[in-house]
């Protein structure tokens, strides 16, 4: 009869599940910020390719 109690380890799941969750948003940011440098990037080729 050694472990009869349960440890309550549900504080570290809800910060586990926040971290993940902050970083997956953090790096979505970063994505469409990434996308959208890309589309400027592409329509400056455009314009200096019609010159």
């Amino acid at each position: 009869m050694l472990f009869q109690n349960t440890i309550d380890t549900s504080s570290y799941m809800i910060a586990g599940y926040s971290i993940f969750f902050g970083v997956t948003i953090i790096y979505l940011f970063s994505l469409y910020t990434r996308w959208r440098n890309l589309l400027r990037d592409l329509e400056t080729l455009e314009e200096l390719e019609d010159k």
